[in-house]
């Protein structure tokens, strides 16, 4: 449509759903339906005296932050001032005045001075905002800047003019006011920029990076008189970062994606200002910021595919067969987290098949409190941790200040099945989401898992009581073999010993709490033994006067004979004694016999 030139009035339209010299509009103009683009419009008065332009569309705006902001600063709010020090992070040059919510963040009085002001709270502009301030410079200084950052608060470097104090802060942008452009004195040069790095993780730098300004002289700006700004990001629907002065549209940054500049969407909020030898005091008032919140009566329910709403009723085991999805007030769904803490959410334990009674024959149900993991795309799974064997129903309350309002009876106070309900406690004023899922979850029975058999052990007894169950890290096994080792060297090393008494003659041990039967083939025998050795000795005594080398050699056979006939009967008395423990109920399958 061009209605330019000098005529009378005229009246021209489009319809972008019409065809157009056989073509459709929305072909000829390559615009896709659902996709959102800019309408630019330009007037030019040509004569103050009877000049009039007027535009009508049925087209309507795109939902955005201008529709579904949310206030979240108000500076002008007695309520929101009544404790500064919880609210901003700033510089001691600063002055808050609470009652009025005005920053002078330039004084007049300090030269070379670098000042700043921050929100101690992350705010949520990743999405899109609206901030909205007057500011009144009242003289020459520098300027101020609007900076959203990420690089944080603790140990902020401070830069001095020209660089308006965020020099060196990365993961930010800055749109800068520039009073005095130039050196001279009279600061007739003015300007409005947008400064951000290229990448995450570098300084920003008022002195290059990113300049973008529509006119370099901002006539706008003038000394002791109010301006009033209006800064918008739209969030993507478009990606465009504006900036009015006065109603006028003064900046615009195409292709403007904070995510990508600040690393996250949310940061801290604020302004900083530098003078050099010049001063003049700079007041912000009237502050106010409006960003993309959640709505929570656009919460929705989800029940996921392939996902059981069943857990087992151990105490750790967690379902996560629903969940809930979050939204914006344009309908969009949110695709960060951290709102865990908004939710409030129960499990309530359903009457059993008879109807008439709850687990362990109660009247009064058994309520779990939801376990709310945070997904951190938006959406927030609820969870059921229970010890108790039952069918769940499922209670919600989603939204800022909204919980659940439900009180149990004392199970005395009762005569007949109690009914649990819940109703909605609100106290924000967002309004809430709240619903009963009848078929919440259900737990089923825990049984412990069978120890599994160990390698190369063979059990002798089936009685479960006499079957030690071992479950034992690596580091325990090592541990205790070690010491297994350790004691089987030790009586090894005692049996040489002993043995070496035997054989060699010198000594005989018998453990004191040893006892005897004398009938038996093992008892017998020994005592052949030790009477034969005893025999051997008194030889070899006699042998010092008399030698008898025949006698000796004879008895010393007969000693071997004897040893041999231990090592059999000790056999067979083994063998037996295992037959008959296996067909006992004595746990120990073995003793010990020590000589």
């Amino acid at each position: 449509i061009d209605l330019g030139g000098l005529h009378s009035a005229r009246t021209k339209t489009i319809d972008l759903n019409g065809v157009y010299g056989g073509i459709p509009a929305a072909e000829r103009l390559n615009l896709t339906d659902g996709e959102v683009y800019t309408l630019d419009i330009f007037h030019a008065e040509r004569n103050y005296v009877d000049s009039n332009f007027r535009v009508t569309t049925s087209l309507f705006p795109s939902c955005n932050v201008l529709q579904s902001g949310t206030l979240a600063i108000d500076s002008v709010d007695v309520a929101l001032q009544s404790d500064i020090e919880t609210l901003y992070f700033k510089s001691s040059q600063v002055d808050v005045d609470g009652n009025t919510g005005s920053f002078r963040i330039s004084k007049e009085t300090d030269t070379f001075a670098s000042n700043f002001l921050y929100t101690k709270q992350k705010q949520n502009i990743g999405r899109g905002f609206v901030s909205t301030f007057n500011a009144r410079i009242d003289g020459n200084t520098d300027g101020f800047a609007f900076v959203a950052q990420n690089y944080g608060l603790e140990n902020y470097p401070l830069s001095g003019s020209p660089n308006f104090n965020f020099k060196d802060i990365t993961n930010s942008f800055a749109i800068v006011f520039d009073l005095c452009k130039t050196t001279q004195v009279q600061c007739d040069t003015q300007e409005v920029r947008v400064h951000y790095p290229d990448s995450l993780g570098v300084s920003n730098n008022a002195l290059g990076v990113t300049r973008k300004t529509y006119d370099e002289v901002v006539r706008n700006l003038k000394r002791n008189d109010t301006i009033e700004v209006e800064i918008i990001y739209y969030g993507g629907r478009p990606n465009f970062l504006e900036v009015y002065i006065d109603k006028s549209l003064y900046l615009r940054e195409n292709n403007f994606q904070i995510q990508n500049i600040l690393g996250a969407l949310g940061a801290h909020v604020g302004f900083t200002s530098t003078t050099s030898n010049i001063a003049a005091n700079v007041d912000i008032f009237d502050w106010t910021l409006k960003t993309v919140e959640v709505d929570p009566l656009k919460t929705i329910i989800i029940p996921l595919v392939n996902v059981s709403n069943t857990v087992v009723s151990d105490g750790v085991s967690k379902s996560a067969g629903i969940l809930i999805k979050t939204f914006d007030g344009c309908d969009n769904p949110l695709d960060t987290g951290t709102l865990d803490g908004l939710v409030d959410a129960i499990y309530v334990e359903k009457p059993g098949q008879n109807n008439t009674s709850y687990s362990n024959g109660s009247l009064i149900p058994t309520v779990v409190k939801a376990v709310v993991f945070d997904n951190t795309d938006g959406s927030y799974a609820l969870q059921l941790v229970t010890t108790l064997e039952a069918e769940y129903e499922l209670w919600v309350a989603f939204g800022e200040g909204c919980s659940l309002n439900f009180t149990l009876p004392n199970e005395n106070s009762v005569s007949q099945l109690y009914i649990f309900n819940a109703t909605l406690n609100e106290e924000g004023t967002s309004g809430c989401f709240f619903l009963n899922e009848p078929d919440g979850a259900e737990s089923l029975p825990f049984f412990p898992p069978t120890p599994a058999p160990i390698p190369g052990v063979e059990l002798l007894d089936d009685n479960p009581v006499n079957i030690p169950a071992i479950a034992a890290g690596s580091g325990v096994t090592i541990f205790l073999g070690i010491i297994a080792g350790v004691v089987m060297l030790y009586y090894r090393r005692k049996w040489l010993i002993k043995k070496g008494y035997i054989e060699g003659g010198k000594r005989y041990i018998l453990d004191a709490n040893t006892t005897f039967d004398d009938n038996t083939p093992y008892t017998v025998t020994a005592g052949q033994v030790i009477q034969t050795q005893a025999e051997i000795n008194r030889k070899r005594a006699q042998a010092k006067d008399n030698p008898e080398t025949a006698a000796i050699a004879n008895l010393q056979e007969q000693i071997e004979e004897r040893k041999e006939e231990i090592k059999q009967v000790r056999k067979r008395i083994g063998e037996e004694s295992i037959k008959k423990k296996k067909s006992s109920n004595n746990p120990k399958y073995f003793d010990k016999i020590e000589l």
